[in-house]
């Protein structure tokens, strides 16, 4: 963990400062005439420019993978603008991103994303492929598992998801889904040191194909979806796993994502983002279908799967605030718990998370950042390199 931490940082670190050399030898070549915050202002326009064709390598080192390589990449823009008759109209941003990755020991991760507005927001198409070999750590399933309980688990997956909502009126859309997974090894790692296998708990039981589709529901309220500074969004999703649709597994799913997001302080962009994400799945599910808490979208501070089980609720809160130029901030906390059962959830059996991070805006006209975060839990912490907000 602490030299994936390092590897990571590091590369940052290269990555930023490639962009202040760079800032130097533009400067030399433009008008002199010029104070520094122009000559800053032009280089992040020339930067924006460069981005959208430039990918940002990934480097880390782990137990797991060894050294790890990379690629990851993030387009943001408007399509469908068509000058809507309506000024009230806020055209929201539609985003691709892909990643490819290979370790050391042979594995690799490859993720291909769309997120789609069409027709002046009344169209939105979403779609997922992924393909992986790749190893997590385990901890089993529950609320209390413990970290010197961690086994090392190899995935080799093939994944789709995708998704149409339609705006059915004013900022509100319904729509469906289908997901398709299928888990192709589900296999104890040999190849890394890992802890004693967990007892009672067979992991390869979990292999196979869940596929289902879903109906949804959601609320766009937000003036800018990829970095909200006042809204709301709701999102609820149903989704069902049968054989009749070629699942293995067997159960209904239901996601409920609410956030609010208040300007505190309008003319210094001091914002306050909130969020409530419940996911509760019936029995019969494999542990890759399990809500897990975690993740660079999730409970930063947490391991991704460090806690499974078949219901989980959490509560998010950031502050996000410029610092200088491009560059902002933010402080965030969360606190969250898994559950096989609503009736078990008690406040004495949360999990706490809390951390900061730094913004670098890579697209101005949509509110675009590069953001680095630090988060902090019980005797863990994690380090997120990613693209947008959280949430």
């Amino acid at each position: 963990m602490l030299n994936n931490f390092l590897g990571k940082v590091l590369l940052t670190m290269l990555f930023l400062s490639s962009g202040f050399y760079s800032n130097n030898a533009f400067s030399q070549e433009a008008d002199t005439t010029l104070t520094f915050k122009q000559k800053a202002d032009n280089f992040n326009a020339f930067m924006e420019k460069a981005i959208v064709y430039i990918p940002v390598p990934i480097f880390s080192i782990s137990k797991e993978t060894g050294m790890l390589f990379g690629l990851t990449k993030f387009n943001d823009f408007k399509i469908g603008i068509s000058g809507a008759d309506d000024d009230s109209i806020i055209t929201q941003p539609s985003t691709a991103s892909a990643l490819i990755y290979f370790t050391e020991k042979k594995q690799f991760k490859i993720n291909i994303e769309s997120d789609l507005m069409f027709d002046n927001n009344v169209h939105n198409l979403k779609s997922r492929v992924t393909f992986s070999s790749f190893p997590l750590l385990f901890y089993g399933v529950g609320n209390d598992t413990k970290i010197e309980d961690a086994t090392t688990v190899l995935f080799e997956t093939v994944e789709f998801a995708g998704s149409y909502r339609h705006q059915i009126k004013n900022k509100t859309f319904a729509g469906f889904s289908y997901a398709y997974s299928n888990a192709l090894t589900v296999q104890y790692n040999d190849s890394t040191e890992s802890t004693e296998i967990i007892q009672n708990y067979d992991v390869t039981k979990n292999a196979g194909l869940t596929s289902g589709f879903g109906l949804l529901f959601s609320h766009e309220g937000r003036d800018n979806r990829l970095n909200a500074y006042k809204g709301t969004y709701i999102n609820l999703e149903l989704n069902y796993y049968r054989n009749w649709t070629g699942s293995q597994f067997e159960y209904e799913r239901l996601l409920v994502d609410v956030r609010k997001y208040f300007t505190l302080i309008d003319t210094n962009r001091l914002i306050l983002a909130t969020q409530f994400v419940g996911e509760f799945i019936s029995n019969g599910a494999n542990i890759q279908g399990l809500p897990a808490l975690g993740g660079p979208k999730g409970m930063r501070g947490i391991y991704y799967g460090r806690y499974r089980d078949t219901k989980s609720m959490a509560l998010k809160a950031e502050l996000r605030f410029p610092l200088f130029w491009i560059i902002g901030g933010t402080a965030f906390g969360g606190v969250a718990q898994v559950a096989p059962a609503l009736n078990q959830f008690a406040f004495n059996r949360n999990h706490y998370t809390y951390g900061g991070g730094l913004r670098l805006m890579i697209s101005s006209e949509n509110r675009v950042n590069l953001r680095l975060d630090f988060g902090f839990s019980e005797g863990e912490n994690t380090f997120v390199l990613g693209f947008s907000e959280a949430f």
